[in-house]
C-alpha cells in the first residue's frame, strides 16, 4: 500500500503512517502522471472523496486498465455545476471508474454520467471516525494531563475549535472573550487547533491582542516532572485561557475532553470540515453559515441534535454559555453509530477485484 496526499502537513503525517510508502501526489500533467504510475505500478487504485484529476483517471482507468475505485465520492453544487456543463467529457472521465457515493444527492449526480458501476454506500468518515475513536482510557489520561498541568478547575468546560482558518479566530475568540464577560462565575477554557500549523505563531499575538494568554500544546509536553512544570509555571499556567494545538493528528482526541466543538472552515467561504471528528463523542458542535461541503453531514448530525449554527459573534458567545445536555447527545449518539455501516460494500467489491488479480 502506498499513500499519496497533495499538502506539506498530510505528506508528515502519511509518512509517519506509511514510512517510505508516502508520496506527493503529481502534478495533473502527461507526463508526470506517466511517470508517478510507472514508478508505483499500482494493482489498484482508491481516489477518495472529489480528487477528479482528468489526467491521472485517464491514464490510470483507460491506458494502464488499473480498476480504479471512487470511494466516498462527492459532488459539491458548484462542482458538479462545472462536470455537468462538460458533459460528455464527464461521461469519458467517470466512465471506467466504479464510484461509492456517499449521499444521495452526489449518487444521483454520479448517475447522470456513464458510470461503470455506481453504489449508495454512505460517508466513511462517520464509520472511521467511530472506528478511530480514541479509548476512555486515553481521553481520561489526557483529561487528566490538561487539567492538572494548565490547573484548571474540575467544573472547567472545554471549548475546542478545530481546523480554524484566518478570520474565523478572531470570531471566535471575541465570542469565547465576551461569554466570559456574560457569565464570569462559569469556569471555560479554549482549545485553537487551526487548519494550517504554520499560523501558530500568529494565533499567539491574536490571543494576547484579545487580552487572553495563551499556551502551546508542545510545550506542555516537556520531559520534566509534572511537579517540577507545576512548581515552574504556576503563577502562569493559572492565568491561561486558550492552548493552542501545533502538531498533527492532535484534534480529534482533544475533541473528546471537550464540552463543545467550533467547527472551522464555516466562518469563512471554506465550506466546513469533518464534523464526524467531534460527533462520535457526543460532543455538542458550533458551525457558522458556511457548509456547503458538509451540508448533507450538518444535516444528519441536525437530525440527531448535535449540531447548531449561527455566524455573529455575539449570538455565538451566548452559545458558548448555553447549559450542556451531555446525558441526551449521549442517547443521540447511539442512534447515529447505527449508521455507520459503509465499509463492508466497499471492502466486499475491492476484494474481490483485489483477489482477481492474484489469480492472474
Amino acid at each position: 500500500i502506498v499513500l499519496s496526499t497533495g499538502t506539506k502537513s498530510g505528506f508528515n503525517l502519511a509518512r509517519v503512517r506509511f514510512p517510505n510508502r508516502a508520496f506527493y501526489f503529481p502534478f495533473d500533467h502527461y507526463f508526470l502522471v506517466k511517470r508517478f504510475l510507472d514508478f508505483i505500478q499500482p494493482s489498484l487504485i482508491l481516489i477518495a472523496e472529489s480528487e477528479f484529476w482528468p489526467e491521472f483517471i485517464i491514464q490510470s482507468s483507460r491506458g494502464k486498465k488499473i480498476p480504479t475505485y471512487l470511494i466516498n465520492a462527492r459532488f459539491s453544487p458548484s462542482s458538479y455545476k462545472f462536470w455537468s456543463a462538460l458533459a460528455s467529457f464527464s461521461s469519458f472521465i467517470f466512465g471506467n471508474l466504479t464510484i461509492f457515493a456517499q449521499n444521495k444527492r452526489s449518487f444521483e449526480s454520479f448517475a447522470k454520467f456513464k458510470v461503470q458501476e455506481l453504489y449508495l454506500t454512505g460517508n466513511l468518515k462517520l464509520e472511521s471516525s467511530f472506528s478511530s475513536k480514541s479509548s476512555v482510557k486515553e481521553i481520561e489520561e489526557l483529561r487528566k494531563e490538561i487539567f492538572s498541568k494548565l490547573n484548571l478547575k474540575p467544573d472547567t468546560e472545554i471549548i475546542t475549535a478545530g481546523s480554524t482558518h484566518e478570520k474565523e479566530e478572531e470570531i471566535i475568540l471575541q465570542a469565547f472573550s465576551k461569554a466570559n464577560l456574560l457569565c464570569p462565575q462559569k469556569s471555560k477554557f479554549l482549545i485553537l487547533a487551526p487548519r494550517h500549523l504554520e499560523r501558530v505563531s500568529l494565533l499567539e499575538e491574536l490571543c494576547k491582542s484579545f487580552g487572553l494568554k495563551s499556551q502551546l500544546r508542545s510545550s506542555l509536553e516537556s520531559e520534566q516532572k509534572l511537579e517540577q512544570k507545576l512548581e515552574q509555571n504556576f503563577q502562569l499556567s493559572i492565568q491561561k485561557q486558550v492552548l493552542i494545538l501545533d502538531k498533527m493528528g492532535d484534534l480529534a482526541l482533544f475533541y473528546g475532553i471537550s464540552d463543545l466543538a467550533l467547527l472551522g472552515g464555516t466562518w469563512v467561504k471554506v465550506g466546513g470540515h469533518n464534523p464526524f471528528e467531534a460527533a462520535v463523542y457526543g460532543v455538542e458542535i458550533i458551525t457558522g453559515k458556511y457548509i456547503f461541503k458538509i451540508q448533507e453531514l450538518f444535516d444528519l448530525l441536525k437530525e440527531f441534535e448535535l449540531i447548531s449554527q449561527t455566524q455573529e459573534s455575539e449570538e455565538l458567545a451566548h452559545l458558548l454559555n448555553r447549559p450542556k445536555e451531555a446525558l441526551k447527545r449521549q442517547q443521540h449518539l447511539k442512534e447515529l453509530k447505527k449508521r455507520a455501516n459503509s465499509l463492508e460494500q466497499i471492502f466486499e467489491k475491492v476484494s474481490a477485484c483485489l483477489n482477481l488479480a492474484k489469480q492472474k
